[in-house]
């Protein structure tokens, strides 16, 4: 919260349709009930995670052109389960060509796609590790476009022409909505900010989530 994010959705509910935003003022939906009250990413915190099917659960938040900011973050704790072989969106505030989309690969990577004016630059990490946390941030600063895991900066690319998108539903579990290419697994902690977080700011929020300090 210190950092200002623009909406920041825990995931921790035990009940419920409703995926308070901690901000209160963009709080999201539960779709097919997803698996509340799962087994939490953070370091001596009793928060929880939801767990999703990789088949048709997930969560959404409405469509509001504040959060499709020329320059942003986006952040998640994101532990897989399975999905090889397609693609699995994280979070996603998409309608191709514009916008962003935070992926599980098709060979289990980190991807973090941003609009390039015509298509989509996507930057990946090394395959990430099943029944594992990860902590996941992908930044764009107006000119390059980042992806960091675990607090370390895995790759980064020059992106010419992004336009944020205003007309779909932000995603958290699944991808553009059109696609249905769900995540399998347990999110929590996800976060839009209006601006690149620094690698110092990145690497404090994993420090904080894995030691608490």
């Amino acid at each position: 919260m210190a950092d200002t994010p623009l909406a920041y959705w825990r995931l921790g509910e035990a009940t419920g349709a409703v995926a308070a935003d901690q901000l209160g003022t963009r709080n999201g939906t539960y779709v097919n009930t997803p698996a509340l009250g799962q087994l939490g990413a953070l370091f001596n915190d009793p928060a929880t995670s939801v767990g999703f099917n990789g088949t048709s659960q997930y969560a959404q938040a409405p469509s509001d052109a504040a959060l499709n900011r020329a320059q942003f973050s986006v952040e998640v704790w994101a532990r897989p389960t399975g999905g090889a072989g397609t693609y699995h969106g994280v979070m996603t505030s998409r309608s191709y060509p514009q916008g962003w989309v935070l992926y599980l690969g098709t060979d289990s990577s980190w991807e973090f796609w941003v609009n390039s004016g015509t298509g989509m630059i996507s930057i990946y990490s090394n395959p990430a590790t099943l029944n594992s946390w990860h902590h996941l941030v992908g930044t764009y600063d107006g000119t390059t476009a980042s992806l960091y895991v675990n607090g370390v900066l895995v790759a980064s690319s020059a992106v010419s022409g992004y336009t944020g998108q205003t007309g779909n539903v932000l995603e958290i579990g699944q991808s553009e909505p059109v696609e249905n290419l769900y995540f399998p697994g347990q999110l929590e902690e996800a976060a839009v900010y209006g601006a690149a977080l620094s690698a110092t700011q990145v690497q404090r929020h994993y420090s904080v989530g894995t030691t608490g300090r």
